[in-house]
C-alpha cells in the first residue's frame, strides 16, 4: 500500500494538474475572446471610417456643385425661360454629373421643393418630403444630408443630399432653388455593409439609428434581407446589441441580436452622423474552435 506521504504527494500532483488545466483553459478562453474582439473591432472601425468618409464626400461634392459657375448659369437660364433646348442641355449636364459622382438621380427644385426638372423623368411627389431639407439648405447656405428613406421617388432605401443654389449675377445672391442628389447607396453603402472580409456563416455588420423610442435598422441584414427601414426594436428591451449601441454603449459586448441569438459584437458610433455600427458574429461560431480544444484537454 502507498504510504501517507505518497498519497499526499499524488493528491498534490493531481491538484496541481487540475489547477494547471483550469489556468490553461482560462488563458486560452481569454486569448480566443481577445482574438474575436480584435477582428470585430478592426472590421467595425474600417467600415465606420469608410461610411463616414463616403458621407463627407457626398456633402463635399454637393458643395462643389453649388459653386460651379457654368452649372449655375445653365440652371438660371433654364428657370428664367425653360424651352425644350434649355431643358435638354440641363438634363445632359445632370447626366454627366450623375456619372461622375455616382448619383442615382438629380432633381432641380424651387424654394418650395417643387420639381422643375428631373434627370430620371418626373415620378412621385417629393415636395413634402424634401421641403424641410430645402429650407434648411437655403437658410444655412450649405448642403444638407437627408437620411436613408423610402419614397416618394423610389421604394428602394436611399439617401439624398440637398445643395442650395444662388444666383450670383449681381442681385445679392438670390436663391434659385436646390439640387436634390439621390445617392447611389445600392452601389457603395449597402454592398459595404453586406461584405464580410473573412469566411463566416453568421457574421455581419448592421447600420442602425434611434427613431423615437425604437431602434431602426437602416439596411438589410444577413438573416433578414428586407429589414431596411422596416425592422425595429423597442428601446425598453436592453438585451439586443443594436439597442445597446443606440443607448450609447461602445466597444466589445456579449449579448443577443435581433434574432434572439447570442452573439459577440463591437459597437461604434459613426462620426458626424446619427448612425451606429454593429459588427457581430454568433458566439457558437466565434468560439467553436476553443470549445473543441477545451473538450480535448
Amino acid at each position: 500500500m502507498l504510504s501517507r506521504w505518497m498519497q499526499a504527494g499524488l493528491l498534490l500532483t493531481l491538484l496541481a494538474l487540475l489547477a494547471g488545466g483550469l489556468w490553461l483553459h482560462r488563458v486560452q478562453a481569454e486569448a480566443m475572446r481577445f482574438e474575436v474582439e480584435r477582428e470585430l473591432t478592426a472590421i467595425a472601425r474600417l467600415k465606420a471610417h469608410q461610411i463616414s468618409e463616403w458621407r463627407a464626400d457626398q456633402l463635399e461634392d454637393a458643395a462643389t456643385l453649388s459653386q460651379d459657375p457654368y452649372l449655375l448659369t445653365a440652371i438660371s437660364t433654364f428657370l428664367a425661360a425653360p424651352p425644350a433646348e434649355h431643358r435638354s442641355d440641363l438634363r445632359g449636364r445632370f447626366a454627366t454629373l450623375a456619372r461622375q459622382h455616382d448619383i442615382e438621380d438629380i432633381l432641380l427644385v424651387d424654394q418650395a421643393a417643387r420639381v422643375q426638372l428631373r434627370l430620371g423623368g418626373l415620378s412621385g411627389h417629393p415636395e413634402q418630403w424634401y421641403q424641410p431639407a430645402v429650407h434648411t439648405a437655403l437658410a444655412g447656405r450649405r448642403p444638407v444630408f437627408v437620411d436613408l428613406h423610402r419614397g416618394p421617388l423610389s421604394d428602394i432605401p436611399h439617401s439624398s443630399t440637398v445643395t442650395p443654389l444662388f444666383d450670383d449675377a449681381g442681385r445679392g445672391r438670390q436663391p434659385l432653388g436646390c439640387l436634390v442628389l439621390v445617392n447611389g447607396d445600392s452601389r457603395f453603402l449597402f454592398p459595404l455593409l453586406q461584405v464580410w472580409p473573412t469566411s463566416s456563416r453568421s457574421a455581419e455588420t448592421l447600420l442602425v439609428r434611434r427613431d423615437g423610442e425604437e431602434v431602426l435598422f437602416l439596411a438589410g441584414t444577413r438573416h433578414q434581407g428586407d429589414a431596411a427601414l422596416r425592422l425595429r426594436l423597442p428601446l425598453d428591451d436592453n438585451g439586443p446589441v443594436s439597442v445597446q449601441a443606440v443607448q450609447g454603449r461602445t466597444g466589445y459586448v456579449h449579448s443577443r441580436d435581433y434574432r434572439g441569438v447570442e452573439v459577440a459584437a463591437v459597437l461604434l458610433p459613426i462620426v458626424d452622423t446619427p448612425w451606429l455600427m454593429v459588427a457581430k458574429i454568433d458566439r457558437d461560431e466565434a468560439f467553436a474552435g476553443w470549445r473543441l480544444h477545451s473538450r480535448l484537454l
